[in-house]
C-alpha cells in the first residue's frame, strides 16, 4: 500500500483511459447500464409539399445525466476517486443509463448529439492546466497562460486548496487514508513548484496554509497528524488565505506576522514528520472565547459563503471583556461548556493581517474600516513553549498592538 500510494500519480496519468463503474454501488454491481424498456414512437418531417425530409424518435426512455451520474453519483463522495478524476488523461463512466465521456477538452455521453456539455468545475479546470502546463515546461514550449487561476494573491497553491477543500467532502472507509489518498495530486504539484510537501501542506506556504477551519459531525475525530494540520482532521475544511473559491476576497493587501518557520525533526514518508513539531515567530496573546449561536451578518463580513459559520466570540481578556473578533473552534464542544464569568482563555498566535491602504477606523460609506489579523487558536501544553492547535480566529489587529513576538512550537 505504502509502496503504490508514492506512484498513483503515473498510473493515473500516464493510463490511456480510467473505467469508473458509477452506477455500482459495491464490487458485485457489474459494470453496464441497466437496460431500460421503453415505448418509442418515429414520426416523419415533412416539407411544405408533403414528402418526408426527416424523422425523429419520440421515447418514454428517461435517460441519466452527466450530473446524477458522474458529479452527485456512487463515486463522488469517495475520497479515492477525486486524484483519479483529476489525473487521468481520460474517463469513461458507466452510468446508470447512459455512457459519459471526459477527457481535457470536452465532456459528452451518448445522448450530446456531437455537442459538447460543460459541467466541469473551475477548480478542476485549474487542476488540469496546472498538467497540461507541466508538459508545456518539459517540452520547452514558452507559454503565457503557465499561472492558473485568476485575482490578486492566485497562485498554484490557491488550487491546492481548492483541491483540499473539496476532496475533505468526501468520505473514505479508513480514515487514516486521509493523507494517502491524496497522494497522487501532491506529487502533481511537485512537478511545477519547487517546495516540499508537508503533513498536506507546503513547506513555502506553511503561514497561509495552516489558515483552515473544519465542520466536522460531533463528535469530532482526531486523526494522526500534527493538530496543525487539516490531515489531523475528518471534516470539511474552509481554508481562507489566499481567498478561495470558499472564501470571500480581502480587502486591500496582506502581510505575513509569522517567520522563523521551521520543522524540528527528520522527514518520513508521504510528506510526513516524525513528531510533527512546528516552531515559529509571530505576536501571541491571550484571549478568552464564549460560544456563540449567531454570528450577526453585515454586507461587509458576510459569511454566508462559508461550509461554517463562526461558532465562539473572541474577547479581550484584559479590556473590559470586549468582543474582539469571531472564531471557528475544530472542537465546539470546547466552547460549549464556559460562561461569561468562566470564559475558555487560550492563545492566539497571529500569521497574517490586513494592511490596506485606508487607515483603521477610518469611516468609508458610513462604515468604520475594522483591519483584521488571521489567527490559529493554541492551547498550552505540559511543556513550556508547545501548543496544540483548536481553531482559527479573526481578530481585530489593533488588538495585538502591544503584542510582542513570541517563540512557539505547536505539535
Amino acid at each position: 500500500m505504502q509502496r503504490e500510494c508514492s506512484h498513483m500519480k503515473d498510473i493515473y496519468q500516464n493510463c490511456t483511459i480510467m473505467l469508473a463503474a458509477d452506477r455500482a454501488g459495491h464490487s458485485n454491481s457489474g459494470l453496464y447500464p441497466i437496460k431500460q424498456v421503453s415505448k418509442e414512437a418515429v414520426l416523419p418531417f415533412r416539407g411544405p409539399s408533403g414528402e418526408q425530409i426527416s424523422q425523429f424518435t419520440i421515447s418514454s426512455r428517461r435517460l441519466s445525466t452527466f450530473d446524477s451520474d458522474v458529479i452527485h453519483g456512487v463515486l463522488s463522495p469517495r475520497g479515492w476517486t477525486l486524484q483519479e478524476r483529476v489525473l487521468a488523461p481520460r474517463m469513461l463512466y458507466f452510468g446508470k443509463s447512459q455512457l459519459h465521456w471526459e477527457c481535457r477538452t470536452s465532456i459528452w455521453n451518448e445522448r450530446t448529439d456531437f455537442k459538447r456539455i460543460s459541467y466541469t468545475s473551475r477548480m478542476l479546470d485549474d487542476a488540469r492546466e496546472m498538467i497540461a502546463a507541466i508538459g508545456r515546461k518539459n517540452q520547452g514550449i514558452p507559454s503565457s497562460r503557465d499561472m492558473v487561476g485568476t485575482g490578486v494573491g492566485y497562485t498554484e497553491y490557491t488550487v491546492w486548496y481548492d483541491l483540499v477543500s473539496a476532496y475533505s467532502c468526501r468520505k473514505l472507509t479508513f480514515p487514516e487514508d486521509r493523507l494517502k489518498a491524496i497522494l497522487g495530486l501532491a506529487q502533481l504539484f511537485l512537478g511545477i513548484i519547487s517546495d516540499v510537501f508537508v503533513w498536506g501542506l507546503w513547506n513555502k506556504d506553511l503561514a497561509a496554509g495552516l489558515l483552515w477551519s473544519v465542520h466536522a459531525a460531533a463528535p469530532i475525530t482526531r486523526l494522526q497528524a500534527p493538530s496543525w494540520s487539516w490531515a489531523s482532521m475528518d471534516g470539511e475544511l474552509t481554508f481562507y488565505i489566499p481567498s478561495t473559491k470558499w472564501g470571500r476576497p480581502l480587502r486591500g493587501s496582506l502581510e505575513t506576522t509569522c517567520d522563523t518557520i521551521s520543522l524540528t525533526d527528520s522527514e518520513g514518508p508521504h510528506g510526513t514528520y516524525q513528531s510533527g513539531r512546528f516552531s515559529c515567530r509571530c505576536p501571541v496573546m491571550l484571549v478568552a472565547l464564549l460560544a456563540s449561536a449567531k454570528i450577526e451578518e453585515n454586507e461587509e463580513y458576510p459569511y454566508d459563503h462559508l461550509r461554517q459559520e463562526p461558532n465562539a466570540e473572541v474577547r479581550d481578556v484584559g479590556n473590559k471583556g470586549l468582543v474582539i473578533g469571531t472564531a471557528a473552534m475544530d472542537d465546539d464542544s470546547l466552547v460549549q461548556m464556559s460562561d461569561p464569568l468562566h470564559p475558555l482563555k487560550l492563545h492566539a498566535a497571529m500569521f497574517y493581517r490586513q494592511h490596506p491602504l485606508l487607515a483603521d477606523g477610518q469611516i468609508v460609506n458610513g462604515r468604520e474600516q475594522v483591519l483584521l489579523s488571521y489567527c490559529i487558536l493554541l492551547k498550552p501544553l505540559v511543556e513550556d513553549g508547545i501548543f496544540q492547535r483548536c481553531g482559527y480566529a479573526e481578530i481585530q489587529s489593533s488588538a495585538f498592538s502591544r503584542v510582542e513576538t513570541s517563540s512557539i512550537g505547536i505539535v
